[in-house]
């Protein structure tokens, strides 16, 4: 039929399938604290499954006894009970329903709570494997389909059986042959159920896959909303949605089709099941073995088997949904962190000591390194900046010594203890921040300078953006520091971003500073106003600075050259341009930009300019202007592992 023709069918996504009683078994820890809970709420439920029993027994007493005798008290009599036992079996029921649902979204909230504590303790190498779209269906979306589970769900099932039980005994005890009918189509109801059962978590599980698949969709565009207006590709994005959701609207239709065939094949049922017993029972009724009370009590109890099964059936199929979720929730649970905790974590040193790599090799796709035997000492309280062309292993030298990834082979040490052996979360406190993606959230100025860390004090808060030179325009802004940012901070310029980035990290007074591209977008005059504060923070403090910018690093104790994961040069500012060498070029070409070239005097600028003339003239297989070939004498930079 038409929805077989699906549009840009994807591999399933490969998931641990848990069995329904293990599935069962791993939410219980999260159900067992509300336990009694629950058994007050099955109680009020079974309570209300009695009462609802007994109303067909009345309401047969009514016809063959009370309306025969005339007499209006039984009549009103037995009316009130019926009327009672209708409002108390509801009152139960609704009562149990309301108390287990409060139970269920707390238990769901906690399994929120840890998958997304989880997620996060996964790493940094995990987090950027997987689209956005699919981490949040994973916390929001399947963890909401636990909901019934975890609630109504056993109370509906208990609900079901004793109704449908009690049913039968009381058929049972009151004729045979009518147990006998409603014992011939009641196992066909129940194999029907079976059947649903196992034919549909698998359709379930494909359902959420492809549900998280139209999430990730949305979540990919919407945040480039800007740059598809501007590039003129609505239209594109419009229908590369289109095409994911109309492939979702085909299954799910198809599993509609399904699933509802299944509940009305089963009414179906229900219906033979009552025509048969109204048809036998007409004979029975004329041959004065049967009365009309009774045959309407089967009438009754006919649909309380029914809708029980059905009801039955449907928290079956509830269970396939939460099957689905909970498969790709629990295999995510056991997903281990790619930047894991030790068992027995080191304590941190009061301060932070020296920081050595040790021939560290690093890859991201197995096979290509991007750093390899790379070795470098950094003392307390020195400032090292990295350079160099831009996918040397500059960031990837901070991702690794902050611990975001973890080293291939070799090791990072701080005051000779691997850093592997501390924890995670402690060790990166050792750390303040200045990263190339500039994170703020929407929340208030103050809280997004403390990263809503509660032992900061607002007088740190403030003494931090008034070094960053960010303060003024805070208080000029309505709020001043209680302001609320937009998401990103996209109610800010690139700049003032950068600046309220560099507050937070020096809200914390950490030992250490990382700097990656911390004055990359600021206008020269600001920038000079951060470098001189950068100056006086970093003094004695270990500073780690990544820079495209040159001029920002010129009074680093020591820049280091990387290229291809190796350090080509190393030494201080001067050094470095009297060697005339890859730093001297880098400097050089930034000059050839922006005018930013510092040199030591005006003599060293004209031999650092004939420097890298000639460097570049000896470089083979390249032409000047004239068309002639260049060539370059290749030499081996010596690599200095120890500070100067």
């Amino acid at each position: 039929m038409w929805w077989d023709n699906d549009i840009g069918t994807e591999e399933q996504e490969s998931s641990t399938t848990l069995p329904t009683m293990q599935m069962l078994q791993r939410i219980h820890p999260y159900v067992r604290p509300h336990l009694p809970v629950f058994a007050l709420a099955f109680g009020l439920a079974l309570l209300g499954v009695a009462m609802i029993l007994m109303q067909p027994v009345i309401f047969r007493k009514i016809i063959d006894v009370d309306f025969p005798s005339g007499d209006l008290r039984l009549l009103m009599r037995s009316s009130l009970a019926y009327f009672g036992l209708l409002t108390g079996g509801a009152l139960a029921t609704g009562t149990a329903t309301v108390v287990l649902g409060r139970s269920g979204v707390e238990v769901v909230n906690r399994i929120k709570r840890e998958l997304f504590s989880h997620i996060m303790g996964l790493g940094l190498p995990w987090i950027e494997k997987h689209p956005v779209g699919t981490l949040v269906a994973r916390i929001e979306s399947d963890s909401q389909r636990l909901v019934n589970l975890t609630s109504t769900m056993a109370m509906r099932i208990l609900s079901a059986l004793v109704m449908i039980g009690g049913a039968m005994l009381v058929i049972a005890g009151t004729d045979l042959r009518l147990f006998a009918v409603a014992g011939v189509f009641l196992p066909l109801m129940v194999v029907g159920t079976l059947i649903l059962f196992r034919q549909m978590r698998s359709r379930f599980r494909k359902e959420r896959k492809y549900y998280a698949e139209v999430s990730g969709q949305v979540a990919e565009l919407v945040p480039a909303g800007r740059l598809i207006q501007a590039l003129g590709r609505r239209s594109w994005a419009e229908a590369r949605l289109a095409a994911k959701n109309l492939f979702y609207k085909r299954f799910t239709v198809r599993l509609m089709f399904l699933e509802y065939g299944f509940w009305n094949g089963l009414g179906l049922i229900e219906i033979l099941m009552t025509c048969a017993a109204l048809w036998l029972g007409t004979y029975w009724i004329e041959a004065g073995s049967m009365t009309t009370g009774t045959l309407v009590m089967f009438a009754q109890y006919a649909s309380m088997i029914y809708w029980p099964v059905i009801e039955l059936s449907e928290q079956l199929g509830e269970i396939q949904r939460a099957g689905g979720a909970a498969d790709r929730i629990f295999g995510m649970f056991a997903t281990p962190e790619s930047v894991p905790t030790p068992a027995e974590a080191r304590s941190l040193p009061r301060r932070a000591g020296r920081l050595a790599f040790e021939e560290v090799h690093f890859e991201y796709d197995e096979g290509v390194p991007v750093l390899s035997d790379f070795s470098l000492v950094v003392e307390p309280g020195e400032t090292v900046a990295l350079v160099g062309p831009t996918g040397g292993g500059k960031s990837t030298i901070i991702n690794l010594v902050t611990r975001l990834r973890d080293v291939t082979r070799g090791r990072i040490t701080l005051d000779g203890v691997d850093i592997r052996g501390f924890d995670p979360r402690e060790y990166r406190s050792l750390f303040g921040l200045v990263l190339q993606d500039l994170y703020l959230f929407p929340a208030s100025v103050e809280d997004n300078l403390r990263a809503f860390r509660d032992e900061v004090a607002l007088s740190q808060v403030r003494e931090a953006a008034a070094v960053a030179g960010i303060e003024a325009e805070i208080l000029s802004r309505p709020g001043g520091f209680a302001a609320v940012l937009s998401e990103r901070g996209a109610d800010l310029s690139y700049g003032q971003r950068q600046l309220l980035a560099l507050a937070r990290a020096l809200a914390v007074d950490p030992p250490v500073m990382v700097l990656d591209e911390a004055t990359s977008s600021v206008d020269p005059r600001t920038e000079r106003n951060i470098q001189r504060t950068l100056d006086r923070l970093t003094r004695g403090r270990t500073t780690l600075v990544v820079a495209h910018r040159l001029s920002t690093i010129r009074h680093a104790d020591r820049i280091l050259v990387i290229e291809d994961g190796r350090i080509c040069e190393q030494g201080h500012h001067d050094e470095l341009l009297r060697r005339k060498g890859v730093y001297a070029e880098l400097l050089a070409s930034q000059h050839g930009g922006d005018g930013e070239l510092l040199f030591v005097d005006e003599q060293q600028r004209a031999e650092g300019d004939r420097a890298v003339a000639d460097r570049q003239a000896r470089r083979p297989g390249r032409q000047d202007s004239d068309g002639a070939p260049e060539h370059r004498e290749t030499q081996q930079e010596e690599t200095l592992h120890e500070p100067r």
